[in-house]
């Protein structure tokens, strides 16, 4: 890096991604950092179509639905993502959601006390299937091409699995929190590190504590994130 890059973070829901917000919105100015929100494709298009120097002075942006800013930016690009075991994952998104006050999905699982197996079986959430795929893949995500539940397919799984190797300064992982900070800190010369834990779901039961039939059932639904999150393991343990 020579310090002038604009750093693309690809945040995919529950991988400890508010936490490391925190981190950079420790590191750098409020004015520095720009949030991609809801709707997200008109939020990129609205960052995409500042000015080349108004792109220039961000040094970051995040948010859902970042992955591949760099071919409408105007400033040179790295990117960075943190991914989680695919079945953890699903599992804190659940009690997450459940917990929200003011999330939709939380107030209907209440409601109509909708356990983990019918969270999952009723597909009523695109990240139960393949997140972290559709994130890397910018493929059914709020950006590019539309993928229903149940139609991601091999090919996103390996566009993502190129974007890994190819296109990221940086892969993290949640479950190596404190490890992957420290890396990738190391990397981007940043000092205040500090900073409280966000959006932790406390006293919720373990991956372990889930009924095998529950446990197969969001394996079934993750098969290519699965896949996706050992390449990223696998590098990450290797020191890439």
């Amino acid at each position: 890096m020579t310090g002038r890059e604009t750093v693309v973070f690809v945040h995919i829901p529950k991988t400890a991604g508010s936490t490391l917000n925190a981190v950079m919105d420790a590191n750098y100015a409020a004015d520095q950092i720009a949030q991609v929100d809801s709707p997200v494709r008109e939020s990129v298009g609205h960052l995409c179509a500042l000015d080349p120097g108004q792109q220039a002075q961000l040094r970051v942006v995040r948010g859902h639905g970042t992955m591949n800013l760099h071919r409408s930016w105007g400033n040179p690009c790295v990117y960075i993502t943190l991914l989680r075991d695919p079945v953890d994952r699903v599992v804190s998104q659940y009690y997450f959601l459940k917990a929200s006050q003011s999330h939709p999905l939380g107030t209907q699982l209440r409601d109509e006390s909708i356990g983990i197996e019918q969270y999952v079986e009723g597909e009523m959430n695109l990240q139960i299937d393949n997140g972290q795929v559709r994130a890397l893949s910018a493929m059914g995500n709020g950006v590019g091409e539309d993928v229903a539940f149940g139609d991601c397919r091999d090919a996103m799984l390996d566009t993502a699995t190129r974007a890994i190797d190819n296109d990221f300064y940086f892969v993290g992982l949640q479950e190596a929190f404190e490890a992957s900070l420290e890396r990738l800190s190391a990397l981007m010369s940043w000092t205040l590190l500090d900073v409280d834990r966000k959006k932790v779901t406390r006293d919720r039961p373990g991956v372990e504590a889930l009924p095998a039939s529950t446990r197969k059932l969001i394996v079934s639904r993750n098969a290519l994130d699965s896949a996706l999150y050992l390449h990223a393991k696998k590098r990450f343990e290797a020191g890439c």
